[in-house]
């Protein structure tokens, strides 16, 4: 059974959190780690996909594959087992699910889903080494930048010293949010971990310098358009910015390391619920204070949202672009209450009920019963008409090429307008005054 990898408190995989606010490993220190189903599964794809690059394997090859990943259960002082998770959310019902009704384990299925997002950068990843040298989940040790006993592991790594190319390759299953390459912390410290750990010496043994090495960090997000891509850069900018991350390691150990509350380095961090610096942070954004929340709890009145054309065009936009963060912080909040309550602590004006019954099915090897049954009582409305399968399920099953000759007789609205990072890839809409400014220059031409 496979289970989550260690990480290294100040590991690449959270540097954005720990390099930007320091005292963020201290906050976390005794809140236990749980392997969500989303994690889990992208555990899933990378050990898959490590099969395929060490084995010289298709995806197709690995069809029916099953792997198991752990997702958090730990001993308690007297040795019994003990799930130590905050409460998850049924997203077909929306009903919290209690820490001790989540499974011990996730188990996945390697299908045809897994093997589309797969085969791509499998194929990208062959082109890309040539004549170099693969290094498949590599742990590289990054102690000289975060500390001793520094440690993280690199999904990817591309030595090419005939080209003078350094490649980092790091996958991304999650659709939630899109990554990029640009100066991605993660990347560049998995870098300076393949530098220090084997390509250092293998430019060295050829008289090349640091200067003069092609460095190329690449994301895979198959499941996000928003997500991946390439960047390059130089191994001697990437040492450079190692001194700079130093010093942010070099802060995180600290007594009492400053607390920084952001949009990155509070994205993932588990302490979220319990720091007063995140909560005041996001308040602020909302003009509003713990002192005017403490005034309104006295009454159990809600403090009145300010009217949103009183915020500034600032404070509007953070707040669009972090409304996940918005949200995530309000789960965290109904999560550690349902675990107060669960434990027996306070939880002043709440109490947990049971939710909503989840959706009816069959039970497994009943089902020559129920038809026998229904058949019997129904007729022909024991069973549910045929549909025509949707244009989305027709390219899916058909694929992009053959499906293209479906397409006239497809209907798709234009998609509404939405608000997305400057750096989207898609063009801006025209904005109303554009097209004034357009219909003045036509009639200056035709004056």
């Amino acid at each position: 059974m496979a289970g989550p990898r260690g990480h290294f408190k100040r590991g690449a995989s959270g540097a954005e959190k720990w390099g930007n606010c320091p005292g963020s490993i201290e906050a976390e220190e005794g809140i236990e780690d749980h392997t969500t189903f989303f994690a889990a599964e992208g555990t899933a794809f990378h050990e898959w996909a490590a099969d395929c690059l060490e084995l010289g394997l298709e995806p197709e090859d690995l069809y029916g594959l099953k792997v198991k990943v752990q997702s958090g259960w730990i001993e308690d002082e007297d040795g019994n087992p003990v799930f130590v998770s905050a409460a998850e959310i049924d997203e077909e019902t929306g009903d919290i699910i209690p820490p001790e009704m989540l499974p011990d384990h996730y188990e996945f299925v390697f299908d045809e889903s897994f093997g589309k997002h797969m085969r791509g950068g499998l194929a990208r990843i062959w082109e890309l080494v040539g004549d170099g040298q693969l290094f498949v989940e590599t742990e590289v040790d990054i102690s000289p930048w975060v500390g001793k006993g520094g440690f993280s592991t690199a999904d990817v790594t591309i030595v090419n010293v005939a080209l003078r190319r350094l490649i980092l390759w790091d996958w991304k299953y999650g659709v939630g949010y899109g990554v990029s390459p640009i100066e991605n912390w993660q990347l560049m410290i998995y870098l300076l971990g393949a530098w220090n750990t084997f390509a250092r010496a293998m430019f060295e043994a050829e008289g090349i310098e640091p200067e003069d090495i092609e460095v190329v960090l690449i994301i895979a997000q198959p499941r996000n358009s928003d997500g991946g891509g390439e960047w390059s850069t130089t191994m001697d900018k990437v040492l450079e910015w190692g001194e700079f991350i130093r010093e942010r390691a070099d802060a995180s150990y600290e007594i009492d390391a400053p607390r920084i509350p952001g949009e990155k380095q509070c994205r993932w961090c588990k302490a979220k619920p319990y720091c007063r610096e995140h909560s005041d942070w996001l308040l602020k954004m909302a003009q509003l204070s713990f002192e005017e929340l403490e005034f309104e709890m006295e009454t159990d009145i809600a403090p009145p949202l300010p009217n949103v054309h009183v915020l500034t065009a600032e404070q509007r936009a953070f707040i669009h672009r972090n409304e996940k963060l918005f949200r995530d912080w309000l789960s965290e909040i109904q999560r550690s209450l349902l675990i107060d309550f669960m434990r027996g602590d306070e939880t002043p004006g709440l109490k947990v009920v049971e939710g909503n019954k989840g959706h009816r099915a069959w039970i497994k090897g009943s089902e020559k019963e129920v038809k026998r049954a229904l058949i019997k009582r129904l007729g022909r409305k024991a069973f549910a008409p045929r549909k025509l399968i949707t244009p989305t399920q027709a390219e899916d099953l058909l694929g992009k090429k053959e499906y293209a000759n479906l397409t006239s007789y497809v209907s798709q609205a234009d998609g509404k307008p939405a608000l997305v990072s400057e750096s989207h890839s898609r063009p801006a809409m025209e904005r109303l005054i554009d097209k004034f400014d357009n219909l003045d220059a036509i009639e200056s031409e035709e004056e």
